[in-house]
């Protein structure tokens, strides 16, 4: 769902944290725990940890009738403070997070195949069929099969 357009025409923006959060305690509690970090992101980068809380933004508390979102609006690239579990933390977000939660999907694919294989089977994941993508799948695969046919 796109943002709606702020006045004049322009597109609002919301920036992005990095952050996703645990239903279970939102839906019981009201809090926002913090249940998943995107690598490389603002979030990360502020040493946000999975556990922490969420409690403000730029001194609005956060709850269940706040929309963080609105909070976050017109906020990319500029100094944001966040009430993380009591302590300030300062965070710039960003306007998207796609390539950072592709690799993490990427990543964790990999993890989970290695993981129910005993570490016997690979993940490769090309990302389109042109030159390029498939050049960079050999250079990243051939290494990692070199490893595994070594046993």
């Amino acid at each position: 769902m796109s943002a709606p357009a702020a006045p004049g025409g322009a597109r609002a923006v919301t920036g992005q944290l990095g952050l996703s959060f645990d239903r279970d305690t939102y839906e019981k509690t009201g809090k926002l725990k913090v249940a998943d970090v995107v690598p490389q992101s603002p979030a990360e980068l502020a040493k946000i940890k999975i556990g922490d809380e969420l409690r403000a933004v730029d001194g609005t508390a956060v709850g269940p009738h706040v929309n963080l979102d609105e909070l976050l609006q017109h906020k990319v690239d500029k100094r944001v403070v966040l009430d993380i579990s009591g302590h300030e933390v300062i965070v710039r977000p960003v306007g998207s997070l796609a390539e950072q939660i592709y690799r993490k999907w990427i990543e964790d694919n990999r993890a989970y195949v290695s993981k129910i294989s005993g570490g016997r089977l690979g993940y490769v994941h090309i990302r389109d069929m042109s030159e390029q993508a498939l050049t960079r799948s050999i250079s990243i695969s051939t290494p990692r099969i070199a490893r595994a046919t070594a046993w």
